[in-house]
C-alpha cells in the first residue's frame, strides 16, 4: 500500500492527522491477537549471544464478534518502541494511521469452522503493511 503524501499535508499538525485505511468489506467485524514465541529447539544465529533463540511475532486476525463501544487497536502496536528509528514526520503520519481491527474482540461464533490463510509478508517487511487486506480478508471470515 502506498500512501503518497503531499506537502500540504506535511504541514499539518500531527494532532489534528487522521489516516484511515480502507475499511473492510466483508459482514464481520475483525479482531487481531499477537503473540511473541520463542523456539528454544533453535538457536539464532544472527546474533553472538550463545543463549539468543529463534523469536517470532505471530499476528492472528479473524473474524469477531461485533462489540458496542469498541476500541480499535493501533495500526502498529508499539510504536513508540520504533520512535528513536524515526524522524518526527514518519512518526507523527504512522500513529495518525487508524484501521479497523477491534481490541479484545472475541472470535465470531457463529460459524464453526473458518477457513484459515497464512500469510507471509516478506524479508523484512512488516505485517501491518498489509492491513488493509488481511482485515478485508477476516472480515470475510477468514482467519489470518
Amino acid at each position: 500500500m502506498l500512501i503518497l503524501v503531499s506537502p500540504a499535508f506535511g504541514m499539518q499538525k500531527a494532532d489534528s492527522l487522521r489516516i484511515e485505511l480502507p475499511a473492510p468489506g466483508g459482514p464481520y467485524a475483525v479482531g487481531r491477537e499477537s503473540f511473541h514465541w520463542t523456539d528454544r529447539s533453535r538457536k539464532e544465529g544472527l546474533t553472538d549471544d550463545p543463549g539468543d533463540y529463534r523469536d517470532l511475532m505471530v499476528h492472528i486476525w479473524y473474524p469477531a464478534e461485533p462489540v458496542a463501544h469498541a476500541v480499535a487497536y493501533p495500526y502498529i502496536p508499539n510504536l513508540e518502541l520504533l520512535k528513536r528509528g524515526l524522524d518526527n514526520s514518519q512518526y507523527s503520519i504512522l500513529s495518525s494511521v487508524r484501521a479497523h481491527t477491534l481490541a479484545h474482540a472475541k472470535l465470531l461464533s457463529a460459524r464453526e469452522r473458518h477457513p484459515v490463510l497464512i500469510f507471509s509478508h516478506g524479508n523484512q517487511m512488516s505485517s501491518f503493511l498489509y492491513t488493509a487486506i488481511i482485515e478485508d480478508l477476516a472480515s470475510h471470515g477468514y482467519i489470518v
